[in-house]
């Protein structure tokens, strides 16, 4: 089973595989009327899949019977069990994408209103006590409106998700051109040939969506663009390392200050750059250096600068200021090595492989880069409980895991039939468990249910039916902007945004307690009021907001809209789709025995 091997033929076997998940979701989906039960549909699901996963290689073998080979056969198994995973992965995952409503993640509210602001003219950051701003510069949100309206679907939540699995997709394709790069300095080649990048795209993509360091990378977030940006920085770097060619020097410079208009930390890629030019580039060249220390820092600056000449101080205060703040716990840090240690463990795999004989000058400083930029991930996941910050070193790690395991197969596995006894076929098998059990360890394979049960359809239009009896501009909605979208409405006091800043003190609101008071809101929809887990008066925060006070002294709770997930009784749904409390203003003077209900 010899496939041609030049690039193009590459990328079709890697896209035809990536392509076959399509089919299986939909296959996956035709499964819901005839198994309304999920346990019985997952066991269907089970036999299904474990038919379509011994297929391929039971075809091998019966096509070449004694003559076939144990890593060829094995190569083929493992192929399968990615394409079954992608498979599960966009049947799962597709009723999220296609979920109308901004609530999956706490960012996708703010997301939203960037864009809403800048469809109606609005500056995109405000003065912090409006309580409207996001935390993240604009790249991500204004790059998926302009593929939005090119695609005509501008107010389209789902498109906007759709968007970020395409730059996810992108990214795909650029690590997978830089597995074929690092196979190249390094000279590694593919044994056998023509199934490696069938094996390739399926698992670089699964890791580009794992649920432990990517799990935001379909939402509406900056994780997917920024995912791009990395992926293109290994690109740049390891071409350079190739060919030293000085057009690649431009790249250096712009991308680190492209990267810094996506997500702040992807700044990290200039001293990155300039550390690779200095140590390891050789013959060492300081007008280089030079030249991508400066050029990149005054790029960098530029934009800096241009988006405070835009928005004046508060873009220093959201972009700079309120993540700056924030100190990385090194405790949580080193909790967050210990559960990605799996994709920590494929980039030392990928140096002990690959950094040997002559490649070790070549390979030896991307892969430092690759450990640092891991590490500084690893401590800058500190700030926060999620691990979404080591995506783009997980995703690396794989570049490397993958060339790697090229270079390792054929001392692994025997590839002639006179040497494939028993014996080469035992340690075939051993090897491809272990393969699939390091692949479930990294969060590759889910259990093909849905993400989003029914009931959150109800939740939904539970909340627009609230939005009906009053203008949109004079109803509060904690979290969530696809209410206000179709009118242009750009709604103050939104509860993400309160977070980090009530964490570390560093926010003024004096404008949301003002306008509580006064009774600004017709009506405010707001979660778990009365729980210690509370958004805009945490239970973490050392100093309480006073938000909570002033909501129970100057409104009431008049209904109630009942949780939008299905959980067991001691369970608690997610918290955007927990219980929500209605609102409405107290009259100014309250009877006794007044009852609003």
């Amino acid at each position: 089973m010899r496939l041609p091997q030049t690039g193009l033929a590459n990328w079709a076997i890697g896209a035809a595989a990536l392509a076959a998940s399509v089919p299986l979701a939909w296959l996956l989906s035709r499964f819901e009327s005839s198994f309304p039960d999920p346990e019985r549909r997952v066991m269907a699901t089970a036999v299904i899949f474990l038919l379509l996963l011994v297929a391929p290689p039971a075809a091998y073998l019966l096509k070449r019977r004694r003559a076939a080979e144990p890593r060829q056969a094995a190569l083929l198994l493992l192929v399968a069990a990615t394409v079954l995973m992608c498979g599960a992965w966009l049947y799962s995952t597709l009723p999220a994408i296609l979920f109308p409503a901004d609530i999956l993640i706490w960012s996708e509210s703010d997301f939203v209103n960037d864009i809403i602001k800048f469809r109606v003219g609005y500056p995109l950051y405000t003065d912090e006590r409006n309580n409207e701003s996001f935390i993240y510069p604009p790249a991500a949100q204004l790059a998926t409106y302009a593929l939005a309206w090119l695609a005509r679907r501008p107010t389209s939540i789902p498109a906007y998700r759709i968007i970020q699995v395409c730059f996810v997709l992108a990214a795909v394709g650029l690590a997978a051109a830089c597995c074929r790069r690092l196979a190249r300095i390094s000279g590694v080649a593919h044994h056998p040939p023509g199934l490696w990048p069938a094996l390739s795209l399926p698992v670089l993509f699964l890791a580009a969506t794992n649920p432990l360091t990517n799990p935001f990378t379909h939402n509406l977030h900056n994780d997917a663009l920024a995912l791009l940006v990395c992926a293109a920085s290994c690109y740049v770097l390891l071409s350079y390392v190739a060919s030293r060619g000085r057009g690649w020097l431009w790249a250096m410079i712009f991308l680190p200050g492209l990267g810094f208009a996506v997500k702040q930390s992807l700044l990290v890629w200039l001293p990155l750059f300039v550390l690779y030019l200095v140590v390891f580039d050789q013959p060492r060249s300081w007008t280089r250096v030079l030249a991508v220390l400066v050029a990149g820092s005054g790029f960098a600056a530029a934009l800096i600068a241009g988006g405070y000449l835009l928005w004046g101080e508060p873009f220093r205060y959201w972009v700079l200021t309120v993540l700056g703040e924030r100190g990385a716990s090194p405790l949580r840090g080193f909790r967050h090595l210990l559960a990605i240690s799996p994709y920590v463990g494929a980039g030392l795999v990928g140096a002990w492989a690959l950094l040997r004989g002559a490649a070790l000058p070549a390979l030896l400083g991307p892969w430092l880069i690759w450990l640092l930029l891991t590490l500084v991930e690893i401590y800058t996941s500190g700030i926060a409980w999620m691990m979404n910050h080591i995506g783009p070193g997980s995703l690396l790690a794989l570049v490397w895991f993958l060339v790697a395991l090229q270079r390792l197969w054929p001392g692994l596995l025997p590839g002639t039939p006179k040497r494939s006894t028993w014996l080469g076929w035992f340690r075939a098998a051993l090897v491809t468990v272990g393969l699939l059990l390091l692949f479930g360890g990294m969060g590759f394979i889910r259990v093909p249910l849905p993400a989003i049960p029914r009931q959150a359809y109800d939740y939904v239009a539970q909340i627009e039916r609230r939005f009906q009896t009053a203008p949109a501009r004079s109803v509060l909605l904690d979290v969530g902007s696809w209410v206000y979208l179709p009118q242009g409405v750009v709604m103050r006091d939104r509860a993400p945004c309160m977070g980090d800043r009530g964490y570390s003190q560093t926010g003024d609101f004096s404008g949301i307690l003002e306008r509580i008071e006064r009774r600004h809101y017709a009506k405010i929809l707001i979660r778990r009021l009365h729980s210690p887990d509370f958004w805009y008066d945490h239970f973490l925060w050392h100093k309480p907001s006073g938000i909570r006070r002033k909501l129970l002294e100057h409104y009431e709770e008049v209904e109630r809209i009942p949780a939008g997930w299905q959980t067991q009784p001691t369970e608690t749904p997610p918290y955007l789709f927990d219980e929500i409390s209605v609102l409405a203003p107290k009259p100014r003077s309250v009877p006794p025995g007044y009852d609003r209900r």
